[in-house]
C-alpha cells in the first residue's frame, strides 16, 4: 500500500519547489491456507507458517517493527528554467 501527498510552491516566474510525504505500508506476505514458506539454513528445513503448531509467520519479522510495519520519507525538489 502507498499512498503520496505532495504540493508545489511557485517561489518565483522560474523556480517551484515541491513537497510532500511518501508513506507505505509493507503487510506481511500469506497465502490462502496456509502462512509463508520459510528456509530454515539452521536445521535445513522448510518451516511452513500455519502447520504443526508453527505461526503463520513462521517467526520471521516484516517492515520497521512487528508494531508497526511502515514507512514515510520526505519528498523534496525543485524546477527552474
Amino acid at each position: 500500500m502507498l499512498s503520496i501527498f505532495r504540493d508545489h510552491w511557485q517561489i518565483n516566474r522560474k523556480v517551484t519547489l515541491t513537497y510532500g510525504l511518501r508513506w507505505e505500508r509493507y503487510p506481511f506476505p500469506d497465502k490462502d491456507n496456509t502462512g509463508i514458506n520459510r528456509y530454515d539454513p539452521a536445521t535445513g528445513n522448510v518451516i511452513t507458517g500455519g502447520l504443526s503448531g508453527v505461526p503463520r509467520d513462521t517467526g520471521a519479522k516484516s517492515g520497521l517493527a512487528s508494531s508497526c510495519p511502515a514507512s514515510a520519507s520526505p519528498i523534496v525538489g525543485t524546477t527552474g528554467q
